[in-house]
């Protein structure tokens, strides 16, 4: 329940065909999807697993949050899950998840912080 709360950005899984786990709800409240089945981590052991869920999903969608965040510090909840959405790949035939599937490729190009430009002053 906590994820059809307005405030949280709401994660669900996907399978390597980008099709519908078992193992996750879906709804009006999902927000955006990352892949969810037999992904790769760490064990407390030093050795590597699959891990299958939504913890593994958001897993994936809270390290591009921070990716994009340390490329543009100013981001905002709002504008991250925008970016978010509009750089998803799309799902077809997955009508429950309005945003698509994470590209964290196009995401972290699109959160850049937008240039500057200094003029310097040369005084004589």
């Amino acid at each position: 329940w906590p994820a059809a709360y307005p405030e949280v950005i709401a994660v669900t899984a996907t399978d390597e065909n980008d099709a519908k786990t078992s193992i996750s709800t879906y709804g009006s409240w999902v927000d955006i999807a990352a892949p969810g089945i037999s992904i790769w981590t760490t064990t407390y052991q030093n050795t590597y697993t699959t891990s299958t869920g939504t913890s593994a999903s958001t897993a994936m969608v809270s390290g591009l949050l921070g990716l994009m965040k340390s490329r543009n510090p100013s981001l905002d909840q709002n504008r991250s899950l925008h970016i978010l959405q509009a750089t998803a790949a799309p799902v077809s035939g997955f009508p429950e998840i309005g945003g698509g599937r994470i590209d964290a490729y196009h995401a972290v190009l699109r959160s850049r912080t937008p240039r500057l430009w200094y003029i310097e002053a040369t005084y004589i």
